[in-house]
């Protein structure tokens, strides 16, 4: 499919296949800021809210800006023992994380997460297969900007002639 939705939802149901997981979610970047664009998992445990809203500056997000400089996947095995992640008390559930850059063309266009209550749920044969997954993504993604985006051109462009004609 190239519509954009579908594609968004088609990726985090084909994400469970690569790696398992019990939470996942698809940020997309704009200005530095990663935005949840899509997400599952997070209804069944009350937390629609806390990531429907959540807006993370990459530089200020220590695990979202080494994946920037580092253009590399990550795993936390177990997100309660580190230092620097970010304990919000409605994630405080989810204990292990993995999450991959969304590359493009040689830019980060978003970010591939997905996490577990389990302490160490994800390995390093994970993040590899996640890394790889979250590439494909990005090309689906552009795709559907892309068929979008020519949509919107011809909507506008068959308007503009029809205005002119009548």
């Amino acid at each position: 499919t190239l519509e954009f939705e579908e594609v968004l939802d088609r990726i985090l149901t084909s994400a469970g296949r690569v790696v398992a997981h019990e939470v996942a979610d698809i940020m997309l970047l704009e200005a530095g800021v990663a935005r949840v664009v899509r997400h599952e998992g997070y209804a069944e445990r009350g937390l629609t809210d806390a990531i429907e809203g959540l807006r993370l500056t990459v530089s200020k997000t220590p695990y979202l800006d080494r994946m920037a400089r580092s253009r590399r996947w990550i795993v936390v095995s177990d997100t309660h023992a580190e230092e620097d992640w970010a304990n919000d008390v409605a994630m405080s559930e989810m204990r292990s994380y993995a999450s991959a850059p969304i590359r493009l063309k040689g830019q980060i266009v978003g970010f591939l997460n997905l996490a577990s209550t389990v302490p160490g749920f994800f390995s390093a044969q994970d993040g590899d297969r996640l890394q790889a997954f979250a590439d494909q993504a990005g090309v689906a993604i552009e795709n559907a900007q892309l068929y979008e985006a020519i949509r919107r051109h011809a909507s506008e462009l068959e308007r503009h002639v029809t205005e002119r004609t009548t």
